[in-house]
């Protein structure tokens, strides 16, 4: 997959994770083009990978690479001129290393800088959540839970939990969950609560993909194991449907043998169905979580193995299925596939205008999807018509971005805030809007921090929660401590 040899101590997952989150580091140092998208939404779940590899020293040869000794303020890189700015965060001491450290020898085109702008009147800061989290879920009552991830300052797999209260606009703890976990996904249920499934586990060996779920009671403020998935995965998808169930697809597990992939590098990098390679580890399989019994029952598979996709509940009750993470390199896969509740199957649906990986599908008011993220060029954007089952192509983003988050506004718009900025090659903390009516994207100002992979939850209120993220510095890659509220 790279040029980095494999360190013979670890087990297979670990060391597809630390390569993985390797190649991203420097990917983010030399541009966008090498970048091996591994996570949906966010892409900070496998650096926490790497990170706590590399605190509890499991990874000696990383040692060498050398150690980060910064951390950020607690806002993260803002400037305050009013104008774009190229300053780099003033490092702080620090016990732990935060992410990825780079090398010279990484850097193979200098690192850019956070581009930050002074923050638009629209954006303003609340409270801080105490860790990064991988998901963050609105509640029936209005609060927001976060929960999941990797701390690097703690460090460790995190099993704390918090939720934001928008009337005080303050983080409290919550109960712990029963499994410290990362790249899980978090489900709310009909009934309010929540389901975590899979995810990255270091209590496991030899692989740490786990099988395990648990279940958030917002009554009781308490996790609770429910039943097993009957495989192991991370980097799968998760999508409530409308019987009250639970869709799992997909995903990645180390133990799994190789598996078809529509993955074919041609000269126009686009995927040609038939043309299939394979993967080890990449799945398939699909299954369904029960609220009712607990359990999870196999469903029909896929039409191909898929990791890092991107899933969508339709108008109709289906899902829509597409995307692929490649072994390395740009995506190249153009699939797409729906899932029929009636019948437990999969079916081919129209291709995607462009590869994807990563990618967010944001269902509109008028039913169709807006496809954005997980493309090489960071501006294209698509409609998805489930009456058709074809793409379309739509307006283009305003500002070359990846890894940034995607809001479904109470007026029909979609909010997009932070990410990569793909041409400087890090963190931004710019925004803008979809406009359904017009199909046309247009700025929407700056957020009080730049953010890559920020976590953004819509409220009761209308507002959108903005959270978390990173950017990077020439010693590596760190995390955003702060939360902000956008006022539409």
């Amino acid at each position: 997959m790279n040029d980095w040899p494999a360190d013979p101590k670890l087990d297979a997952g670990l060391q597809r994770l630390v390569d993985a989150e390797l190649a991203a580091a420097r990917a983010d140092a030399i541009g966008p083009s090498a970048r091996r998208v591994v996570r949906p939404g966010r892409n900070g779940a496998a650096f926490a990978g790497l990170a706590i590899l590399a605190a509890i020293a499991i990874v000696a040869s990383l040692a060498l690479r050398g150690a980060n000794t910064t951390k950020p303020a607690t806002g993260g890189p803002s400037a305050s001129d009013g104008g774009v700015t190229s300053t780099k965060p003033t490092p702080t001491p620090t016990s732990q290393p935060s992410f990825i450290p780079i090398t010279p020898a990484d850097t193979i085109r200098p690192i850019q800088p956070v581009v930050s702008t002074t923050p638009s009147p629209w954006f303003r800061a609340t409270g801080a959540p105490n860790h990064p989290y991988d998901s963050a879920t609105l509640l029936l009552d209005g609060s927001v839970l976060f929960a999941g991830g990797f701390d690097p300052e703690v460090p460790g797999f995190l099993s704390t939990a918090e939720l934001y209260d928008p009337a005080t606009g303050k983080f409290t703890p919550t109960g712990s969950m029963v499994t410290g976990r990362v790249d899980e996904t978090a489900t709310r249920l009909l009934d309010g609560r929540v389901l975590f499934v899979g995810g990255l586990v270091t209590s496991q060996t030899p692989n740490s993909e786990t099988s395990s779920a648990e279940i958030y009671d917002p009554k009781t403020g308490t996790f609770s194991p429910t039943g097993s998935m009957g495989e192991a995965r991370q980097f799968h998808t998760a999508t409530l449907l409308r019987d009250g169930k639970v869709l799992i697809t997909g995903g990645f597990d180390v133990n799994r043998p190789a598996a078809p992939m529509a993955f074919h590098p041609g000269a126009e990098r686009q995927t040609i169905r038939g043309a299939m390679t394979k993967e080890r580890g990449s799945m398939a399989s699909a299954e369904l979580y029960d609220p009712k019994t607990g359990t999870f029952t196999p469903t029909g598979s896929m039409t191909e193995a898929r990791d890092g996709h991107t899933a969508a509940l339709l108008p109709d009750g289906r899902v829509l299925v597409f995307g692929n993470a490649p072994g390395d390199g740009d995506p190249t896969d153009t699939s797409a596939e729906v899932y029929d509740p009636k019948t437990g199957t999969f079916t081919v649906t129209g291709s995607t205008v462009v590869a994807r990986a990563s990618a967010h599908a944001t269902p509109l008011a008028d039913g169709l999807i807006l496809i954005t993220d997980g493309s090489t060029d960071g501006v294209k954007a698509e409609i998805y018509n489930p009456k058709t089952g074809k793409f379309s192509v739509t307006g283009e983003l305003k500002v070359a971005r990846s890894s940034f988050s995607a809001t479904l506004l109470f007026d029909g718009r979609v909010l997009i805030a932070g990410g990569d900025g793909v041409k400087a090659g890090n963190a931004t903390s710019s925004a803008e809007l979809y406009d359904p009516k017009t199909g046309a994207f247009t700025l929407a100002g700056s957020m009080t921090a730049a953010r890559s992979g920020p976590v953004a939850t819509l409220l009761a209120d209308g507002q959108v929660l903005i959270a978390e993220g990173e950017y990077i510095i020439s010693k590596g890659s760190v995390l955003v401590r702060s939360a902000e509220l956008y006022q539409p």
